[in-house]
């Protein structure tokens, strides 16, 4: 049943069926949990243009399970798991490769707080969910997982540049003053304008990418 290591996994899927007699008559009521739309053009792009293979994880029984996962064409399923059960393997997948959980329920939040990154739904999320999580979403757009993840990276390449700025600068300005090629008075305004530009670097952050 499982081939991939995923690096992604979608929590709590729910599907149920409940019984009402009325006289003589037994009527069944089938229950079942939509799917986002939101939710099909995320699997889609964290496959093709992340490189991030989803999996299912769910105590719901496998027929409910398996339609979620045909419908998002996700091939990683796992179902009728127990908490214990899903903090089990949300411990494997980590040590083994690292993932992102994101899930909103009580029942979660172990494996969200075991899980490389957890992610919970700021609205929806249980508190228990959201205490445990490494990243709460203010929102519950699906979306914003994509938009994390560009951010995610985008902060690493910035903290990269302003070590490589703030040593070279150090660097260059003490090279100079120690070797009496430069003033002192020079020296210090290299070195805090070093500083000025790690900040106003840092500042790029701050603005609000287009998820692509």
């Amino acid at each position: 049943m499982q081939k991939k290591l995923p690096s992604f996994i979608a929590s709590s899927l729910t599907r149920s069926e409940a019984f009402l007699h009325i006289g003589d008559a037994l009527f069944v009521l089938h229950f079942e949990d939509e799917i986002r739309k939101e939710a099909y053009t995320l699997v889609k792009e964290l496959q093709e243009q992340e490189q991030i293979f989803p999996v299912i994880l769910t105590g719901d029984h496998e027929k409910a399970a398996l339609s979620v996962a045909k419908k998002l064409s996700i091939t990683e399923i796992f179902f009728n798991l127990l908490p214990e059960e899903k903090l089990d393997l949300v411990a494997k997948l980590s040590l083994e490769k690292g993932l992102i959980m994101v899930g909103d329920g009580m029942n979660d939040a172990p494996s969200l707080a075991r899980a490389t990154v957890g992610i919970s739904l700021g609205i929806t999320g249980s508190g228990a969910a959201i205490q445990a999580s490494d990243v709460v979403l203010l929102s519950d757009a699906l979306k914003e997982i994509r938009w994390l993840l560009q951010k995610s990276r985008q902060s690493v390449r910035v903290i990269r540049q302003n070590v490589v700025l703030a040593v070279s600068t150090i660097v260059i300005a003490s090279s100079f003053a120690l070797a009496g090629m430069m003033p002192l008075w020079l020296s210090v305004i290299l070195h805090e304008g070093g500083t000025v530009a790690v900040g106003l670097n840092s500042l790029r952050l701050l603005r609000r990418n287009k998820t692509v």
